[in-house]
């Protein structure tokens, strides 16, 4: 079995796996010894929330610390785990904070947190409202999401604008009777008789 200089010294005066297990678990289990414990600790109090973490995501590591430490010298108590929550939380969580902290008899840590979650909840969903509300109304200003300005069905600065279409050679923005793409004899004044009809002035004889 191949194994680090680190460990290899912790293990030589053995060849039983499950006594290599146990050595093992003793020396590098953090919880076990003063100075892990108390590492774990620091962590605890340097923890604050990554940029757009869920609320849910970051009490989970709290929590985790705080579980690490129970039945310890170094426990982490309800009142230092509240007060961590109420320094270390984004300030968009202010109101609620102050209304948790002015509630009698105080709260405890999981109500606290609960209400933090709950609050996460409703600004997401005000969020989701609101875009959906500014995307329907954006719809509706602009015809169905067809831009604004001089694009089809769009309207442009000074309101909605009038559209021509061309029958003839089905492109925008022109009339069938200014449509290049028509023969001379196709337009409406292209006729040989100047008005219309071969008699000059629209008669026959």
């Amino acid at each position: 079995m191949g194994c680090s200089d680190q460990i290899l010294p912790h293990i030589k005066h053995t060849i039983d796996p499950a006594k290599m297990w146990d050595i093992l678990h003793d020396q590098f289990n953090n919880t076990l010894s003063k100075h892990g414990r108390t590492q774990i600790l620091r962590t605890f109090h340097a923890c604050h929330p990554a940029k757009d973490e869920k609320m849910t995501t970051y009490f989970t590591r709290l929590i985790d610390y705080r579980n690490q430490l129970s039945s310890s010298a170094e426990e982490i108590s309800e009142d230092i785990f509240v007060t961590h929550l109420f320094t270390h939380i984004p300030k968009e969580f202010a109101t609620t904070i102050n209304i948790l902290e002015r509630q009698a008899p105080p709260p405890t840590s999981q109500h606290n947190m609960d209400a933090i979650r709950l609050d996460e909840e409703k600004a997401a969903f005000v969020t989701e409202i609101t875009d959906a509300s500014t995307g329907a109304t954006l719809y509706s200003r602009c015809g169905g999401y067809r831009g604004r300005g001089r694009g089809r069905g769009g309207s442009g600065r000074f309101g909605r604008q009038k559209m021509y279409r061309c029958t003839y050679c089905k492109i925008d923005n022109h009339t069938t009777d200014a449509c290049g793409k028509r023969k001379p004899s196709q337009s409406g004044n292209g006729n040989s008789g100047g008005n219309g009809n071969s008699g000059g002035n629209g008669n026959s004889g």
